[in-house]
């Protein structure tokens, strides 16, 4: 091994780790809660960020509760179902999502109330 890619390991990459948690420790004492509340997405090795479970706090400004199987629902479902359910998972962009707006003002929130 060279000594400069020797030094890389040694002294960079271990600068590049501290960095990050300065970063993380810096966000989390600065941090408005009117932004939003810190935890709302998940790394994920393919997907590369999903919607944690369970998560409770603030987004853009409104309340937001993301379910037990990562949607943004204010209720929890079982993944089994009865026989005479009908389930509709809906897929979109931040229009869908409702970015900004309450949940009770979202298109898939209103088409379920109609249907």
């Amino acid at each position: 091994m060279n000594a400069t890619l020797s030094k890389l390991l040694r002294v960079t990459l271990p600068a590049l780790g501290l960095s990050r948690l300065a970063a993380e420790g810096l966000a989390r004492l600065t941090w408005d809660g009117r932004q939003g509340t810190l935890g709302l997405v998940l790394a994920h090795p393919t997907r590369v960020e999903v919607l944690a479970p369970n998560y409770d706090g603030f987004f853009a400004g409104q309340p937001l509760s993301i379910n037990n199987l990562g949607f943004r629902d204010d209720e929890d479902y079982q993944l089994a179902k009865h026989d005479k359910t009908f389930r509709i998972l809906v897929l979109g962009d931040s229009v869908t999502f409702g970015h900004g707006v309450r949940f009770e003002d979202t298109w898939p929130y209103l088409l379920r109330q109609r249907l």
